[in-house]
């Protein structure tokens, strides 16, 4: 693997093997997008484990992560240098690494910075190119989907211990550390239900994806469609794809990150003309902040401690609001129970890979 990892180098230089994953608003209709259904699931599906897949980016597709992410990242897994300027002596440096969508980065960012300030610890910031990074040392702390969570948690000795999740702004949110996926075809569609899709296209982001899989294959188990729904299946490699090959026209639909859409259309007000939310998934246990398990317990405590201070301070409120997050809260396993029923579910009916 080590050979083909060199040849691949040269063109996903900075991107080898990041996790493009997922993504607040009210609602997509509060911001002009027209929603014809919105349906709450039931808890149910999953998917089973594997190591996130290397994907080649061309550099168009690296140009777009990094005006997303607002940064130029180095070789993935490579750290990223810290903001903060600590007037303090540092003690030891504290690693995170991010495996959600990228147009979040600079918000993990300054998430990053924050508690490095707060430990008296120089933070870095890489992206994550394989859950193993816990275990093997190379990552401390993560932002994780809720799906990897699940599945890394179910093992004899779970490499990762929640720590934190944030709260999304909105009234569909309620207080609580959820989000949805909303279900996007061209406005000028005729589809109007999920049942329309049948024999359609659709992209997802990542089969490590709760918001992008994990929960389109519940909504089909649910429906009794587990032999070939869709016509055609394609892996986009992030939720940002996904949304611009529907525009496009290179795919009919797609289940997207409610926090991620949100942003999206913050960023881009042109996508509102141009999509419409025809169904809503969810909602489940939002994306949590995990730590790696072989920490010290005391280290594990100062981190949650400090990302939960976060919404009291006006400081980072002033730099999460913009990007719809309220602030952190803890969170414990059985708020991930929705994602671990579908898991199962989905296991339980031999409906793996989504079709």
């Amino acid at each position: 693997m080590r050979w083909a990892e060199r040849l691949l180098d040269p063109p996903m230089r900075g991107f080898a093997g990041v996790h493009l994953l997922r993504g607040p608003l009210d609602h997509p209709g509060t911001v002009g997008f027209p929603v014809e259904r919105c349906d709450r699931s039931r808890w149910g599906p999953g998917l089973g484990r594997r190591r996130p897949q290397v994907l080649g980016l061309d550099e168009n597709w690296q140009q777009l992560f990094r005006s997303m992410a607002g940064v130029e990242c180095g070789e993935a897994g490579r750290p990223l240098e810290s903001t903060v300027e600590h007037t303090g002596a540092v003690r030891d440096r504290i690693r995170f690494a991010s495996f959600l969508a990228p147009n979040m980065f600079g918000v993990y960012r300054f998430v990053a910075d924050y508690v490095g300030e707060k430990l008296g610890r120089q933070a870095e910031l890489m992206v994550g190119h394989s859950f193993d990074q816990f275990a093997d040392g190379e990552a401390d702390i993560g932002f994780l989907c809720g799906l990897p969570y699940v599945e890394l948690a179910r093992q004899p000795r779970p490499p990762v211990e929640l720590l934190a999740a944030p709260l999304l702004r909105g009234a569909r949110y309620g207080g609580k550390p959820i989000y949805f996926s909303d279900v996007i075809v061209r406005a000028d569609s005729p589809f109007r239900f999920f049942s329309d899709l049948r024999g359609r296209s659709w992209a997802y982001n990542d089969p490590d994806s709760h918001s992008g899989y994990n929960v389109t294959r519940h909504r089909l188990v649910s429906m009794g469609e587990t032999h070939g729904f869709f016509g055609r299946v394609v892996e986009a490699g992030s939720h940002q794809r996904s949304i611009r090959m529907v525009c496009s026209g290179g795919v009919d639909a797609a289940a997207i990150d409610s926090l991620v859409l949100a942003v999206e259309l913050r960023d881009h007000p042109a996508l509102r003309g141009q999509l419409k939310v025809i169904d809503t998934l969810g909602p489940a246990g939002i994306q949590p902040v995990v730590a790696a398990s072989r920490l010290p317990d005391g280290l594990k405590a100062a981190v949650r401690d400090a990302l939960l201070d976060m919404g009291d301070d006006p400081t980072a409120s002033a730099v999460l609001a913009p990007s719809f997050v309220e602030g952190f809260v803890a969170v414990t396993d059985e708020d991930y129970e929705d994602v671990r029923t579908m898991l199962a579910a989905a296991e339980e009916a031999g409906f793996v890979t989504l079709r």
